[in-house]
């Protein structure tokens, strides 16, 4: 995208599961300066932070699965949908609205807990969301991507960051960071100082 103007629509929809993650709300953000509608979900308190990063449609997390999955099958169907979480319940969630919608992919962070509950016709895909940049293929994507495109997006203020919570104790500090995470953080982004 062009962070610096408004791309038309393309009329397509993309699933982020977790836009208060730190991927996801990065996803969110660069997903809808690239055209597409951007659904995601969230806790109740975090609907307006999502909805500003361009959001069009944003579904409480905290809901029994089945109204989760029903609530997002009912906005797709999904040109792509990402699990910014990839924990076991999460996956219920994208591979049962996947499955609903005929099948697909699941882009995910991590690998599926219980692969063999993955429904048949969807598969699951992980990796770094850089792991493609560093492919010699990608060399030019990899220099506009930080030489231009979070460059000027980051000037212009197309792309921000969420708040930070700040752990003092360096790595001793590490231990209460990871219980913070464990704890189910949301729309913060833990950083450990020195």
């Amino acid at each position: 995208p062009d962070p610096l103007r408004k791309l038309p629509s393309k009329g397509k929809k993309i699933l982020i599961y977790g836009g208060t993650s730190s991927f996801g709300s990065f996803a969110t953000q660069y997903v809808a300066q690239s055209g597409y509608d951007a659904v995601t979900t969230t806790s109740p308190q975090h609907k307006d932070l999502v909805a500003k990063l361009g959001a069009v449609h944003v579904v409480d997390h905290t809901q029994s699965h089945d109204a989760v999955v029903k609530e997002l099958v009912a906005q797709g169907p999904y040109e792509y949908v990402v699990d910014s979480i990839s924990l076991k319940p999460t996956f219920a969630i994208t591979t049962a609205v996947l499955a609903a919608q005929g099948g697909g992919k699941v882009y995910a962070l991590l690998p599926p807990t219980d692969p063999d509950s993955v429904p048949k016709d969807v598969a699951i895909s992980f990796g770094s969301w850089s792991a493609p940049l560093a492919e010699e293929k990608n060399a030019e994507l990899l220099k506009w991507s930080f030489e231009t495109y979070f460059t000027e997006a980051i000037a212009a203020n197309k792309i921000v960051g969420l708040p930070s919570q700040k752990i003092d104790g360096g790595l001793d500090g590490l231990n209460k960071a990871v219980d913070v995470l464990f704890k189910g953080v949301s729309g913060l982004k833990v950083v450990v100082e020195p």
